[in-house]
């Protein structure tokens, strides 16, 4: 027998096993390639809006903030929040529910704005982002309250009470699960 014909022989008998270890390589290299791209999308997107860049543009926003009497319960009740506590708020500047919701959020978390972060959807409710996806965000405003990272509540279209009221029932829940009550 020749050596072309002996590679021929090796070849076809290991011809399933060298497919398998291509695809194994090929699905290793694809799972790196999106943890690494996951990785940087979540370090890369920043909020489309501060308070103060959103009322210079929408006078409607800058009005329901000024409208809004918050009451000394939710100015405690936000004074008392712990530092691993984030707000995202997913929402439309056309939407009538975010002009309502979103204002109100920023007055009541005047004293704590920093872990507020706003983000702009389109009227497919989408983000160039594609973090609505991410959140599952269907309706606007969406108001996603997380603690040390994870989600632990969620505010749609409008709050059950106030909306320091509902985040403080979420922030409690999650402070009394974390201490096994």
């Amino acid at each position: 027998m020749n050596d072309n014909s002996e590679k021929k022989t090796f070849l076809k008998k290991h011809k399933k096993t060298f497919m398998f270890l291509a695809l194994v390589f090929w699905l290793a290299t694809a799972v790196l390639l999106f943890i690494r791209e996951a990785n940087a999308f979540s370090e890369q997107v920043k909020p489309d809006y501060n308070q103060q860049s959103l009322f210079a543009e929408y006078d409607v926003f800058k009005e329901g903030f000024d409208d809004y009497k918050v009451s000394e319960e939710e100015l405690e009740f936000v004074a008392s929040l712990p530092d691993n506590v984030e707000i995202k708020v997913f929402f439309g500047t056309w939407c009538h529910d975010s002009k309502r919701e979103v204002p109100r959020l920023l007055k009541s978390f005047q004293s704590k704005s920093d872990i507020i972060k706003l983000y702009s959807l389109d009227h497919q409710k989408s983000h160039e982002s594609g973090l609505e996806k991410t959140y599952k965000v269907k309706y606007t405003p969406t108001i996603v309250v997380l603690v040390d990272g994870q989600e632990v509540g969620r505010i749609v279209e409008h709050p059950e009470a106030t909306i320091a009221e509902d985040i403080s029932v979420f922030v409690g829940n999650a402070n009394s699960a974390a201490r096994g009550e």
